[in-house]
C-alpha cells in the first residue's frame, strides 16, 4: 500500500514537473507561448499581415508549438522513468 502511495507522489511530481514547462514559437512573425498544459499563455501576430493571411498562419504556429510541447514532455517522461 505505501509503495503506492509513493508511486502516486512520484506521478504527482511528475506532472507538476511537465506542467511548469513553458515554450516559444515563432513562424512568419507569428509568436505563441503555451505552457505543459497545453494553455495558451501568449500570442503576438503580425500586424502587417492583412487578417485573412493571419488565421492560417496563427492555426500552423499553435499546431507547430503543441507538438514540439508534446515532443518535449516525451523527452522528459522519459528521462523521468
Amino acid at each position: 500500500m505505501f509503495d503506492k502511495l509513493k508511486q502516486l507522489n512520484q506521478l504527482r511530481q511528475i506532472q507538476k514537473t511537465l506542467e511548469a514547462e513553458v515554450i516559444t514559437h515563432e513562424k512568419n512573425n507569428i509568436i505563441v507561448t503555451i505552457d505543459g498544459k497545453m494553455t495558451i499563455k501568449d500570442l503576438t501576430l503580425d500586424s502587417n499581415k492583412p487578417a485573412h493571411e493571419q488565421a492560417g498562419l496563427v492555426k500552423d504556429c499553435i499546431n507547430e508549438a503543441m507538438e514540439k510541447m508534446q515532443r518535449l514532455m516525451a523527452q522528459k517522461m522519459a528521462g523521468m522513468m
